[in-house]
């Protein structure tokens, strides 16, 4: 028995997350790993065009589906266990209300407001049809929320995992061969027009059916489980313990007092995005020309924030065990229990971020020649080089998010997000305005905002339980060991840059930096082999580090 919770304890953090890390590791790589071919195919123009309609379609979502799975699975799962059955189905009915009326008055928002909101708030009207399309996914996608957090809730995660595979899978068999189709078509009306850019923005709109008929295919699916498996929830529902009475004006308190937390989540680590863009269009359109501030955006979405997203997607995964536990430390009062779990927790985490960024920040240029022949890599590499750093504060800034969540915290790290974002815009709007840096601008506010976002958060989570992080020294040796990778690797990467291939070169640079960095870290005696099992694959570097004795 021993041996058993010893093991537990060492299971990385993403297992230890269960379904719901899995969930959001998933989604969320799909969508990033998508971007890689599809710039490939239709460029930064086409990036630009995507950026809008998909910037606008995940905005409206964070109102109508942002977080339902996760929300309303928190609020049944311990009703249902404690036989609570007929509160759990108000709960249900509340959520479902809630999408249906949201996810129903957004859909008929971009579908007549398409034009508009393209036109003359991105500034870029080819996006329209893209958009409408998406228009249609936005209902569904409340819907599939529900569902998710309905069978989560009920224990049966299976139908929540096959319903994401699926839709990924109908999605790229949909969207690729749907958006090449309709991307000859535009070429046609592009001719008739004398546009070529009507070829992009069908391109785009192909891909956006895709999106549209991959919901679709999860909601049938996830409809079809939920109606054979009702008349087994319906018998439960009948053996209601009696227990608890709530009225439906506390259940729609409680589950919009848990709404609002994650949707401004959302918001900071994701749909500012779009404020980013409407800033960038709307003061750059007249001293950077139409062609031009279209391309920039489509570097710095398509390629730049990416790349540098990776090490935050995979943090956040790695995060979401982290609030219950907090919790529960919080509720039994043991402090100290709790500042060496999150200290863990963040050590583990920041020894694979600061790696990720840091090849991804000196291995930028043979990397995007690699998997964009063709483009122009020089104004990628150059943002990637400088920004990387956005990975570290924003995966930082996540996790203690989470431990702030943890500790019913959820007002304070609202206000600290909030007074963040604020001094983003500020920092944007002097980048922009006054010093005329163009999309530099937008990266130095960029590494501003996800700088105050750490800070901020940071200093909270002292206060409330005396956790003293420091990021510097905290991960002063991942930052030495990745500092001695990035150099060397910059440098050998300039040096062979023409006598290797790009593909070639980044392959052995990524493989032999990892190495390096991974003995370099082990000499500084930067990680311990607890810290080591909570990082994914942690087991296997352990075994390696102890047989070539550095552990």
């Amino acid at each position: 028995m021993a041996r058993r919770k010893i093991n537990k304890k060492q299971t990385n953090l993403i297992a230890q997350g269960g379904i719901a890390a899995i969930m959001f590791l998933f989604l969320n790589a799909c969508v990033l790993l998508r971007r890689i071919p599809l710039t490939a195919v239709w460029g930064d123009k086409g990036n630009s065009i995507y950026a809008s309609s998909y910037g606008i379609f995940y905005f409206v979502c964070l109102f109508s589906s942002y977080g339902l799975p996760g929300i309303l699975s928190q609020l049944i799962r311990h009703r249902l266990k404690q036989g609570q059955y007929k509160i759990a189905g108000q709960i249900i009915r509340t959520v479902f209300f809630y999408a249906t009326i949201t996810g129903a008055a957004l859909t008929v928002l971009l579908l007549f407001g398409a034009a508009y909101l393209t036109e003359h708030i991105m500034l870029e009207p080819l996006a329209v049809l893209p958009l409408q399309v998406l228009a249609g996914a936005v209902l569904l996608s409340a819907w599939n929320g529900v569902l998710r957090g309905y069978f989560l809730g009920n224990g049966a995660g299976f139908p929540v995992l096959v319903s994401m595979a699926v839709e990924q899978m109908i999605l790229l068999a949909v969207g690729f061969p749907l958006s090449n189709m309709r991307g000859k078509y535009g070429v046609k009306a592009g001719a008739l027009l004398q546009n070529e850019d009507f070829r992009l923005s069908f391109l785009v709109e192909g891909f956006a059916g895709g999106i549209l008929a991959g919901t679709a295919a999860s909601f049938l699916l996830l409809l079809s489980v939920y109606l054979v498996s009702y008349s087994y929830y319906r018998k439960k529902k009948g053996k209601d313990s009696g227990k608890g009475r709530e009225g439906t004006g506390q259940i729609t308190y409680l589950f919009l007092s848990h709404l609002l937390p994650a949707l401004l989540c959302g918001l900071f680590f994701g749909g500012y995005l779009l404020v980013q863009q409407i800033i960038f269009c709307q003061l750059m359109k007249d001293s950077l020309g139409t062609g031009q501030m279209i391309r920039q955006w489509g570097i710095y979405y398509g390629k730049y924030k990416t790349f540098t997203a990776f090490p935050v997607i995979l943090a956040g995964a790695m995060g979401f065990t982290m609030r219950d536990r907090v919790y529960a430390c919080c509720r039994r009062e043991n402090y100290p229990q709790m500042r060496d779990l999150i200290q863990n927790i963040l050590q583990a985490s920041m020894s694979v971020v600061i790696p990720f960024s840091v090849i991804t920040g000196t291995l930028a240029a043979p990397m995007l020649e690699t998997f964009f022949p063709g483009q122009d890599a020089e104004t990628g590499s150059l943002l990637l080089l400088a920004g990387s750093v956005t990975a570290v504060f924003f995966s930082a800034a996540w996790l203690l998010t989470e431990v702030l969540l943890g500790i019913k915290k959820t007002g304070v790290a609202m206000f600290c997000g909030i007074g963040a974002f604020l001094l983003h815009l500020g920092a944007l709007y002097g980048m922009l305005e006054l010093l005329h840096l163009d999309i530099f601008g937008v990266l130095y506010a960029d590494i501003i905002y996800a700088f105050c976002l750490l800070v901020f958060m940071g200093a909270v989570v002292q206060k409330s339980c005396g956790f003293r992080y420091g990021l510097l020294r905290g991960s002063l040796p991942p930052v030495i060991a990745a500092a001695v990778m990035g150099v060397i690797l910059y440098l050998a990467s300039k040096a062979l840059a023409k006598v290797i291939p790009p593909v070639w070169l980044f392959l052995l640079g990524a493989f032999l930096g990892c190495i390096l960095y991974f003995i370099v870290l082990l000499l500084l005696h930067g990680v311990t082999e607890r810290q080591l099992c909570l990082i994914p694959g942690g087991k296997w570097l352990c075994i390696v580090a102890k047989a070539v004795k550095l552990l």
